[in-house]
């Protein structure tokens, strides 16, 4: 028997808009135009996509008690409920270089290489290398903290620090959303440890207004009085934070009680604090001392409201009060003006004003990026930071520091990241200064001339959505950091691509805002990403090093016509066994390879031959020859792979028809041809603008949520081939198309069972007093009529659910990502003793034309499909919720999936979080290294800042490790009888460090790794694999 290999060409054309990329993963980024043009409006999009999935979808808005009760359930819920039978232990897979939303930074006076910083969505960091590495603050349990929402930082003179939580970025209580924080938290000089000021806690004080749900800006003065800026006002403690009071002016109406966005104490003590969108100064410094300042230029007079002012006292000259001003207007807060006081605001000169096309410094969004500071030794130099970083000086005027667009371009060193939150300075050299934005930590070391990321180890990336590939690798669109791709392995590509710098490194293959994300099956070197609002759809054939678009040019006008979702939702079915071209022969729409032999080589019956695959990719099969095959015979082959690529496009307005389509093509991976796309749906058939979709394991059926809580079910997507059966418009259309579901609120996740696609669940969002989150069909490929759904809500705090997942390894086990992590719960289904049994009689039409090509009738071709209802639920009232937070904590998951197709990850879990990046859990998957037992009795903790790659090693491992001093550290590797193997002891400098190992020696096998550094001992596994 011969056996043939024919040659693989991959012909990676790109057509259309190419985008272009450096090969390397440490500075791939989007053309600048493209960056610049999709950067605007971006802000109000995000915004909007979460509030429509956190506000009580009864009422449209936002109940903070509703927020707060859910926290105290969930409290109770963890001393209550014994931990689940079968808890998922999480592992973080990164990306720990890549940073995110940073609105807090702050250097400790007494140790200057001591730093902290504060995520919305990730928690509190510390560093003690000065920003070069980093890892989560512990509370007095010794554990991280929660994944706490940080808005502000200060330190006392005697050392104390406070951190203040929630996030100034929506309008709280009137219909917003966002990240609600819960009051205050303090580390003492003495203590190494946080604790919660219990006074000020929903979940300690029975607190149940939003004062507390957001700490803007904290200030303290010389003598350890505090002010913190809240939802509620300016308020103080004189008794290290223990009890607050309201501050007031010396006039009628006292209290200064409405929304506080700012406050800042100068160096003479006096304060500055911005209240209800109004400037109040006490001079004294005295709390009730208040004096209302009007920010006014006589000479550019202004009617616009503020909407927001951010302060900064010069420390130099304390006279001396900078301001920045937005108004309401443009798509999220118009820049109104910088204006300046050398009188402590009694009069007023506006040295930045608005409408300059040369002066966008905050462009639209001021609402959101807005920061302002006076050069400490300069009363008359100021820095400002909206989009980009911009200095003004009485000398030189404007001057803008740094362009955002500039990412991946080495010749221009003035990049910065976008959306400017917080600057701080040097206590001992002014030229030194970090910047907190979207992008994490900044460092500049000549005055923000150049910055430098300081993101190592600061793993709190705002993920949307993610996808994996058949070799554990993970890709995910993220809020302002792109689409990211983690843990590649270079040597399961074709392509270019090298490994990362550690195994948790973060490699952008796409800029703007992502979103959807998904890898190939059948060829994990092509990944499919997006940018907001459809505006781009990619497809890269080198694992994201170079990619194109896949829009036809008539799917981008309509979307700009129509619009799309913020995260626009698409799905990807893959089949290596088509059971509808091997079974259906003779079929209009069967897929045919032709192969033409060598002209000098004979094969015999028998033989098998290596076939390309003219539809995956350049996946290949075997195809094993019933005749012989003289040199340069045809044969026809019918393909046995196919593909099916969905997505929902448009966006519903507030009134009018629907603007909402699906399309799907049935050739996104064919490299070298132009993307085909059938519309299956037109506006009557999609009601809301699609949020979420996933096919059927067989690919027959799609399944579309959307904003507006319908569920819809399209079936037959196996017969959709073409033209004529796959559009809408075709002579022999296919695909029907039903509302099987409606609820209140956005659906905003579906699992279908791989097992039976009958069983679906979905999960909603919103905060409320009641309602279901979670719902269960049975029947979901019954006639639209008879589908049915459950709640199955029981113990569940009524909480926004993002995603859900049945359990490939077991049915009756299903996962809910939430606002606050991960929950499971198992279901009781009951066979039915009479099961019911749908058919469903598919008409295939194929022309049937002349000679001369003139058309004579149609054949038909008739398909019975049949489905079978089997079980139902049963046991409803005892539905209770387990918490599968250990090691990833409460943090909103927007999305989670399983790897469900053969393969050595089989059943290995991911999840995508918005504020700490990737996680991936092994609890149900079939590789022998997860959680296997061993003799060591001594404690095993992995922490953040340890890491060995690769993993499974052949013959060199590295040991990665962020110390937090120079120090000296011993290594082991022990078989698992507790044996030593190989020992090592090394020298550690602060920050990080990789400790190559040679492990050549070592057998197939699992060992131990030990780590001890004197303070910290801890243990991991590893895999050698040859």
């Amino acid at each position: 028997m011969k056996k043939r290999f024919l040659p693989l060409g991959i012909l990676l054309a790109a057509t259309g808009f190419a985008l272009t990329f450096f090969n390397t993963p440490e500075s791939v980024y989007t053309p600048v135009e493209s960056r610049v043009e999709t950067e605007l409006g971006r802000i109000d999009g995000a915004i909007k996509y979460i509030e429509k999935r956190m506000v009580n979808p009864e009422t449209g808005s936002l109940d903070l008690r509703n927020v707060h009760r859910v926290k105290d359930e969930i409290n109770l819920h963890l001393q209550t409920r014994a931990a689940s039978a079968t808890s998922l232990e999480w592992e973080e897979m990164g990306p720990n270089n890549v940073g995110g939303r940073t609105r807090a930074i702050l250097i400790d006076q007494d140790n200057h290489d001591l730093m902290y910083a504060g995520s919305v969505s990730g928690g509190l960091w510390v560093s003690h290398s000065a920003g070069r590495a980093w890892h989560r603050a512990k509370g007095e349990d010794g554990n991280p903290l929660p994944n706490l929402i940080i808005g502000s930082i200060a330190q006392a003179p005697n050392g104390d620090i406070y951190f203040g939580t929630g996030e100034l970025t929506h309008e709280y209580g009137n219909g917003g959303s966002g990240f609600i924080g819960n009051g205050l938290w303090k580390k003492t000089a003495e203590s190494n440890y946080f604790t919660q000021i219990q006074s000020v806690s929903s979940e300690f004080n029975n607190v149940t207004d939003d004062t507390w749900s957001l700490v803007a800006a904290l200030a303290i003065q010389e003598d350890g009085d505090v002010f913190a800026a809240t939802n509620s006002g300016l308020l103080y403690s004189n008794d290290g934070g223990m009890n607050f009071q309201d501050c007031a002016t010396a006039t009628v109406p006292p209290m200064l009680s409405a929304q506080c966005t700012d406050v800042q104490v100068g160096t003479d003590g006096s304060i500055a604090a911005s209240v209800g969108n109004t400037l109040y100064v006490s001079a004294s410094g005295e709390h009730n001392d208040f004096v209302k300042k009007t920010i006014a230029d006589p000479n550019y007079p202004q009617s616009e409201a503020n909407t927001r002012i951010e302060i900064s006292i010069s420390a130099s000259n304390p006279e001396y009060i900078y301001c920045a001003i937005s108004t309401n207007g443009g798509r999220y807060g118009l820049m109104k003006g910088v204006y300046r006081s050398t009188d402590r605001g009694d009069s007023w000169e506006i040295i930045g004003k608005p409408g300059l096309s040369e002066l966008n410094i905050f462009n639209q969004q001021a609402k959101y990026d807005m920061v302002i500071k006076v050069h400490p030794e300069d009363e008359d130099k100021i820095y400002v930071g909206g989009l980009d970083l911009w200095s003004w000086s009485y000398n030189e005027s404007w001057e803008k520091l740094t362009q955002w667009g500039y990412a991946g371009f080495p010749m221009f060193t003035n990049y910065l990241h976008a959306d400017q939150h917080e600057l701080i300075f040097h206590p001992e050299n002014p030229d030194v200064m970090y910047s907190g934005n979207d992008g994490g930590v900044f460092k500049s070391e000549d005055g923000g001339n150049t910055f430098t990321h300081m993101n190592r180890g600061y793993n709190v990336t705002q993920f949307y959505a993610i996808g994996y590939s058949k070799h554990a690798e993970v890709v995910g669109g993220t809020q302002d950091n792109g689409t990211q791709l983690v843990a590649w392995k270079a040597e399961h590509s074709n392509s270019d691509i090298v490994q990362g710098a550690t195994p948790q490194a973060g490699f952008e293959i796409g800029g703007g805002d992502g979103g959807y994300a998904l890898f190939s099956r059948l060829n994990p070197d092509i990944i499919f990403s997006e940018t907001q609002n459809a505006g781009e759809l990619r497809r890269s054939a080198t694992k994201g090093l170079s990619q194109n678009t896949i829009w036809a040019e008539f799917l981008e006008n309509r979307i700009e016509v129509n619009g799309s979702n913020w995260v626009t939702p698409y799905a990807l079915h893959e089949n290596m066994n088509d059971p509808i071209n091997s079974n259906l022969d003779g079929l209009p729409f069967e897929e045919i390879i032709t192969y033409v032999n060598n002209p000098l080589d004979t094969l015999f019956t028998g033989d098998i031959i290596e076939i390309t695959s003219s539809k995956s990719g350049s996946a290949t099969f075997n195809y094993t020859l019933t005749n012989d095959l003289l040199p340069n015979d045809t044969i026809k082959i019918v393909d046995p792979y196919s593909s099916i690529f969905a997505i929902g496009i448009g966006e519903d307005p507030w009134s009018g028809p629907s603007l909402s389509e699906i399309w799907i093509s049935r050739n996104s991976l064919e490299l070298a041809a132009t993307t085909e796309w059938f519309r299956i749906s037109d506006t009557s058939d999609v009601i809301g603008t699609p949020s979420c979709m996933e096919f059927s394991s067989d690919g027959n059926y799609l399944f579309v949520g959307t904003e507006g809580g319908a569920l819809y079910r399209y079936s037959n997507l196996n017969y959709a081939r073409n033209a004529s059966t796959a559009d809408i418009g075709g002579y022999s259309f296919l695909v029907e198309a039903d509302l099987i579901g409606n609820w209140g609120g956005v659906i905003t996740g579906l699992s279908v069972d791989k097992k039976d696609a009958n069983r679906l669940a979905i999960s909603l969002g919103g905060y409320g007093t009641s309602g279901t989150k979670v719902q269960v069909s049975t029947n979901a490929l019954a006639p639209s009529f008879d589908v049915n759904f459950t709640g199955i809500q029981g113990d569940l705090p009524v909480m926004p659910a993002y995603d859900v997942l049945f359990n490939v390894t077991d049915s009756s086990h299903l996962f809910v990502a939430t606002e606050n992590g991960v929950w499971s719960t198992f279901l009781d289904y009951q066979a039915k003793a009479n099961p019911n049994i749908y058919q469903n009689e598919i008409h295939i039409l194929e022309e049937v034309l002349d000679s001369a090509g003139d058309f004579l009738h149609y054949d038909t071709t008739i398909v019975i499909n049949e489905v079978q209802h089997t079980q139902d639920l049963y046991n409803l009232p005892g539905i209770t919720w387990s918490q599968e937070n250990v090691g990833l904590g409460n943090v909103p998951s927007f999305m989670i999936h399983q790897q469900w197709y053969p393969g050595e990850y089989y059943g290995q879990i991911y999840v995508g979080t918005h504020g700490r990046g990737i996680f991936k859990s092994g609890t149900f998957s079939s590789r022998d290294e997860f959680y296997l037992e061993d003799p060591i009795s001594e404690e095993e903790t992995i922490e953040e800042y340890l890491s060995v790659y690769p993993n499974p090693v052949t013959n060199q491992l590295t040991i990665s490790f962020v110390s937090e001093a120079d120090e000296k550290a011993d290594v082991s590797i022990y078989d698992l009888t507790g044996k030593l193997l190989i020992h090592k002891q090394v020298d550690l400098v602060m920050g990080s460090n990789q400790i190559p190992m040679d492990v050549s020696t070592l057998p197939k096998g699992t060992y131990l790794v030990h780590f001890n550094n004197g303070v910290d001992s801890k243990y991991t596994k590893i895999v050698k694999a040859y």
